[in-house]
């Protein structure tokens, strides 16, 4: 097996990191904890998990995204990233990651 390089250590400790919590990503990543900041950290999140295929992964990161908009008035944009990911999924809607993201829709 080839050793990982950089960007591959970076990529597994960013998906370790978005498993337990997409907002410790964000948190971690803004050292100023800007508004921009924070939203910058949870769209690498969401293209991760995207790149990956990892869906769970990228639902978690797209209803922390929305929830950051969802407080910065940008519904409109919260409502498209989390609802282009949201539907797809067919199964497991009484999942509790699934009946989140519902809930952040349902109030956008």
């Amino acid at each position: 097996m080839a050793p990982l390089n950089h960007t591959d250590d970076a990529r597994v400790i960013t998906t370790r990191i978005l498993r337990q919590n997409p907002k410790k990503v964000a948190e971690t990543s803004s050292s100023e904890g800007s508004p921009l900041n924070r939203s910058r950290s949870h769209t690498v999140c969401l293209e991760i998990a995207r790149n990956q295929h990892a869906k769970m992964l990228e639902l978690r990161a797209a209803t922390s995204l929305a929830k950051l908009w969802q407080k910065r008035s940008q519904l409109d944009d919260a409502k498209r990233v989390l609802k282009s990911v949201y539907s797809g999924f067919t199964e497991g809607l009484e999942t509790p990651d699934l009946i989140e993201a519902k809930t952040v829709l349902d109030q956008l």
